[in-house]
């Protein structure tokens, strides 16, 4: 993290709200993009299971996936919006601790 160029914005005029508000963004399209991805992999899997007619694995429900992996899909996206509350909130204390005249001249 470049904490100079942040310090430099902080001193133009970026609040530590909006600064918070960016990095919420970030992660939230960053974990967004990971759930989906997480979705597609699911699905293809048991569709995959589905069409070898697997007995262990052949359901095959809403959107390709059963109420099993709604439910782990449901905690990990729990678990990523708990990692990014506090990724974000560790990032801008930390960030608070820097002066900003002292960020500058580094």
């Amino acid at each position: 993290m470049m904490i100079k160029d942040f310090t430099i914005n902080l001193f133009v005029g970026l609040s530590y709200s909006k600064l918070r508000k960016i990095f919420y963004g970030y992660y939230g399209v960053l974990f967004f993009v990971n759930l989906i991805i997480l979705f597609i992999i699911t699905a293809y899997s048991r569709y995959g299971n589905w069409l070898r007619k697997d007995a262990s694995f052949s359901t095959f429900g809403l959107f390709g996936v059963i109420e099993m992996d709604w439910l782990a899909l449901l905690a990990v996206l729990f678990f990523d919006i708990m990692i990014g509350i506090i990724i974000v909130e560790i990032m801008l204390w930390r960030i608070k601790k820097v002066p900003i005249s002292l960020g500058v001249l580094q």
